[in-house]
């Protein structure tokens, strides 16, 4: 079946986009993901990060690169920009601390940490989505930061050499009950789509909506047979009339 991904932040404002310009002028390598935060330019009060949708954690733990980072499996996950829907891997990077498992399964909503400072040096969480399920565990971001120790014993993440990833502002949705905060950061640093996370109705709003469909559906049908009864009977007067008008003039011949 399938799903919309939302937001891993009841509030948040956006940091820095996906491949944006500036961030590889100030870097020197591409950003994968999109950054945001509940915490750095003003907090904003809740700062557990959630799961997106319904999926498996593949891993979770410490990485060199990440930090505390958790990584799952998401199936059939709806693109709202191209229409595709497809299995992708999300891996949600230096979080505070870590409320998951390898293996288990979670649904939207499921904690899966708090938003922290490990491995980088300001509060965000970092998250990319990647098509390549395969290989959940290749980044293409660790591999543009060339540190030798990224693959050291006990790391989670290994050097992607191929990139799969696709823009988390095409995939993710502002649920029902969250909100995202005006950027407080210079503008050059994301994407327009950043700024235009379309609305998820809630399930109540979304059953509501489809009985209110489905009565004035119902209703306009009842019109149409009302409108087709009146034209039937009026189509049979008009034959009556035009019958009595026959036998006149036929009488009036004879």
């Amino acid at each position: 079946m399938m799903q919309k991904l939302v937001m891993p932040l009841e509030r948040c404002r956006f940091l820095c986009g996906y491949k944006t310009q500036k961030y590889f002028e100030t870097h020197g390598y591409a950003h994968y993901g999109i950054d945001i935060s509940s915490i750095q330019g003003g907090d904003l009060g809740d700062h557990v990060v959630r799961s997106s949708g319904s999926g498996r954690v593949v891993a979770a733990g410490w990485d060199r690169s990440g930090g505390n980072i958790v990584v799952l499996i998401y199936t059939d996950v709806y693109n709202h920009k191209t229409g595709e829907v497809r299995d992708l891997v999300a891996r949600y990077m230096h979080l505070a601390s870590i409320s998951v498992k390898a293996g288990e399964t979670v649904s939207r909503g499921t904690v899966l940490g708090v938003e922290g400072t490990s491995a980088t040096t300001s509060y965000h969480l970092h998250l990319e989505f990647e098509t390549d399920t395969q290989w959940p565990l290749y980044s293409p971001q660790v591999a543009s930061r060339d540190d030798a120790l990224t693959q050291a014993q006990g790391n989670i993440l290994l050097k992607g050499v191929t990139d799969t990833t696709v823009n988390p502002s095409d995939i993710l949705y502002c649920g029902p009950d969250q909100e995202i905060v005006a950027s407080t950061y210079a503008p050059e640093w994301r994407n327009p789509e950043d700024d235009a996370i379309p609305q998820l109705e809630d399930d109540a709003n979304s059953k509501e909506t489809i009985s209110r469909l489905q009565k004035e559906l119902e209703q306009e049908r009842r019109r149409r047979e009302i409108a087709e009864e009146a034209q039937a009977k009026a189509e049979k007067e008009l034959a009556e009339i035009k019958s009595k008008i026959r036998e006149l003039c036929e009488m009036l011949e004879s």
